[in-house]
């Protein structure tokens, strides 16, 4: 996971660090953005992926089998999201697992 959110901030910092030229239009940055965004968001899924084992009842209800190793990583995850700067939906989605599975 150290690995994986080394990366994750160096990337996040590589998009920070874009200069945008006079010559650009607003839908590059637009783009750049989307970009961003949507790295980030689909870190936070596999993260989340990786940390949490999901498995369904037979009643087909879902709940996460490795409850305390996911609440571990999650917090964790939060935790360098916020203290990292990180954007806004990632934390969001955290917070949304977390309550959709009561961790």
């Amino acid at each position: 996971m150290k690995i994986a959110l080394k990366v994750l901030g160096a990337a996040v910092a590589l998009f920070f660090a874009l200069t945008v030229n006079a010559d650009e239009t607003f839908d590059g940055r637009e783009i750049a953005q989307a970009m961003k965004e949507g790295f980030a968001n689909g870190y936070v899924d596999a993260e989340i992926r990786s940390s949490c084992l999901i498995q369904t009842t037979a009643e087909n209800r879902e709940y996460v089998a490795n409850e305390e190793g996911c609440r571990e990583s999650l917090i964790k995850l939060q935790g360098v999201l916020s203290e990292g700067g990180g954007l806004a939906d990632q934390i969001d989605q955290v917070k949304r697992f977390r309550a959709q599975y009561g961790i």
